[in-house]
């Protein structure tokens, strides 16, 4: 449509960490990979408006530490639907390459949550063997709800 609707593909990745029950460390690793089309619109020469509608997969990673204590970790996967809408300032123009900084709010609906029911001790398999463990049950997380983005983009 005039180069303004685009099938996108995309990556979008973040880490948190945070302190547990006063001695663990958490940390919670989120990879989202995402397929969809982006209608673009542009208001004034460098300042393009764009709305989003995208299904999206999610890899998240759980993974809780202690002092003394060996890692705990788990994988979990989640998948759903994304819609957004945002600005992008169109910062460089080649004829192969566009490159814009965006800001832009959406709201990711996830069809099932991430749960976190075998959290099991990282092994190196060059160590010696730990002694008999059984897994943890840390619950599970919902990653449906309101999301905000500032970064760049790469059109090619």
């Amino acid at each position: 449509l005039n180069r303004r609707l685009e099938l996108e593909g995309g990556w979008v990745g973040g880490r948190l960490g945070a302190t547990s029950l006063g001695s663990w460390d958490a940390s919670l690793g989120v990879n989202s990979f995402r397929l969809g089309a982006v209608y673009h619109y542009r208001v004034a020469n460098p300042l393009v408006v764009y709305g989003r509608l995208a299904g999206v997969f999610d890899v998240v990673g759980l993974s809780l530490t202690a002092p003394g204590m060996p890692t705990l970790s788990q994988h979990a996967l989640s998948g759903g639907l994304e819609g957004a809408a945002g600005a992008e300032l169109v910062a460089g123009n080649w004829s192969w390459l566009q490159f814009g900084l965006v800001a832009e709010l959406g709201y990711a609906f996830r069809l099932n949550q991430a749960r976190f029911d075998h959290l099991t001790p990282d092994v190196d398999a060059s160590g010696p063997k730990p002694i008999q463990t059984a897994a943890i049950q840390a619950g599970s997380l919902d990653l449906s709800g309101l999301q905000w983005r500032l970064g760049a983009n790469l059109h090619f």
